[in-house]
């Protein structure tokens, strides 16, 4: 039943994106405003992709704060749009499962939105001026049809409330051969595509089907980074379709 609520949500939220003009959607997790007492001194991202198309992410932020706070919030998207390289337009809605948090910090889980999870880092008796959050978590794509070979990943978030800095680094394991070059990087605020030559250095490990990344410059507030790659038909070994493996009603 929560299954069948989430995916009703899903499809209201898909049909108010498609008969809204694009410049008049209203996002949560893109509507924060910037968060003067934090500073961000490192934001690193470590992304295993699984054979069935999902992603297994480490994250490790770590933050200053210039008045005593009890902790951090982190948001994560799980619906979107991704776009072939037909320019078909994909749209999904993504399992959030929350696997260890490392962190010296308590930790809450809000994911019954439906279209974002909320992590709420911090104890209500406790107040800190500094904290490294270290956590995983495993994100599965449900795709409207079945074309979702894609590489499609939000490595640096456009909704974080700070600049990333810049030496945060990355990494992006792959499950099997692919051509690690093909990989495009974008960045920008949401709904923007520059390419991220001019921002990041990457080294590619073919034995280990690998690609390590740094940021060379700090990116502004509001932009993110995203990988994207189209891994040909079969890459991934579940449909992962929305209505067919997904949900069950």
């Amino acid at each position: 039943m929560k299954k069948l609520k989430k995916y009703l949500l899903f499809v209201f939220i898909m049909s108010v994106i498609l008969f809204v003009p694009s410049k008049q959607n209203v996002r949560a997790d893109t509507a924060n405003s910037y968060d003067s007492n934090m500073q961000t001194q490192r934001y690193d991202t470590y992304v295993r992709v699984g054979k069935d198309g999902s992603y297994t992410v480490t994250e490790s932020i770590g933050v200053v704060f210039l008045n005593p706070r009890h902790g951090i919030y982190r948001n994560i998207p799980l619906t979107g749009i991704s776009t072939g390289k037909d320019k078909k337009k994909s749209y999904y809605y993504t399992e959030f499962k929350l696997i260890s948090n490392d962190s010296d910090s308590n930790l809450v889980v809000d994911d019954e939105s439906s279209y974002v999870a909320q992590l709420r880092f911090g104890d209500e008796d406790k107040e800190v001026d500094q904290g490294t959050y270290s956590f995983t978590y495993k994100l599965t794509p449900q795709y409207q049809d079945t074309k979702n070979d894609l590489l499609y990943y939000n490595i640096f978030p456009s909704e974080w409330k700070n600049k990333i800095p810049q030496n945060s680094s990355f990494s992006i394991q792959f499950p099997k051969k692919t051509d690690l070059k093909s990989v495009n990087f974008y960045y920008g605020r949401y709904g923007e595509s520059k390419y991220a030559k001019d921002v990041i250095t990457l080294k590619y490990d073919e034995q280990k089907n690998q690609i390590q990344g740094t940021l060379k410059k700090t990116l502004p507030f509001k932009n993110g980074l995203t990988c994207y790659s189209d891994l040909g038909d079969g890459y991934f070994t579940e449909r992962n379709e929305i209505g067919a493996g997904g949900f069950i009603f």
